[in-house]
C-alpha cells in the first residue's frame, strides 16, 4: 500500500532537523542518501490520513451549519434564513417543493461516511445535491396563504456547497481506498 508523505526530515549526524515533527527519523519508511553527511528521510502515516478524512467531514458539516445562519432566499423583501427553511421545509412538500428532503439524505450520507461506506455515501450525496437543486425549478413559494416569488441567496448556495463538498470527499476516499488495495 502507498500512503501520502506526511513527514520529511533532513538528518545530519549530530543534528536532527525535523521539518514537520510527526516522527523521528529512526521510524522512517524511506531514507535517501543525499551526501556523505546528509540523509533525507520521508515518512508516512496511516493515522494522519484518517485524521484528514475526519477533518474534511467536519468542514462539510460546519459549512452546512453555517449555511443555516445565512439567508437562504429572499421573498416579499424579507430574508428567510436557512434555519427557518429547515424548520418550515416539510410544509413546502405540500406545495411541490421537495428540496427539503435533501437534508435527511445529507445526514444519511454523513452516517454512511462515518461507517466507511463511501459508495453509499456518494449515492446519497448525489441524491441530496440533485434534490436540493429542485428548489430552483419553482419560482414561487408559499408564505402564509399566498404564493410569493423568491430569489436565492448566498445561504442556499453555501448549503449546496456543503453537499458538494461531502460528495467530493466521499469520491476521493473511495478512490483512494480502491487504489490502495
Amino acid at each position: 500500500m502507498t500512503y501520502p508523505i506526511t513527514s520529511v526530515f533532513l538528518y545530519k549526524p549530530n543534528k536532527n532537523l525535523m521539518w514537520d515533527g510527526f516522527q523521528p527519523p529512526h521510524k522512517s519508511k524511506l531514507g535517501l542518501f543525499i551526501s556523505k553527511f546528509c540523509f533525507l528521510y520521508i515518512t508516512t502515516s496511516r493515522n494522519i490520513m484518517k485524521n484528514t478524512e475526519k477533518k474534511l467531514l467536519l468542514v462539510s458539516i460546519k459549512i452546512y451549519l453555517f449555511s443555516l445562519c445565512l439567508p437562504a432566499y429572499i421573498a416579499r423583501e424579507e430574508n428567510w434564513y436557512g434555519i427557518f427553511a429547515l424548520i418550515l421545509g416539510p410544509a413546502g412538500l405540500f406545495a411541490g417543493h421537495f428540496s427539503w428532503l435533501a437534508n435527511p439524505l445529507f445526514f444519511i450520507a454523513i452516517k454512511k461516511y462515518n461507517s466507511s461506506d463511501f459508495i453509499a455515501c456518494t449515492y446519497y450525496s448525489i441524491s441530496a445535491l440533485l434534490i436540493a437543486l429542485t428548489f430552483t425549478i419553482n419560482k414561487t413559494i408559499p408564505i402564509g396563504d399566498v404564493y410569493a416569488s423568491y430569489k436565492l441567496s448566498y445561504g442556499y448556495y453555501l448549503w449546496l456547497f456543503s453537499m458538494t463538498s461531502l460528495l467530493i470527499i466521499s469520491i476521493r476516499n473511495h478512490r483512494s481506498r480502491v487504489l490502495n488495495r
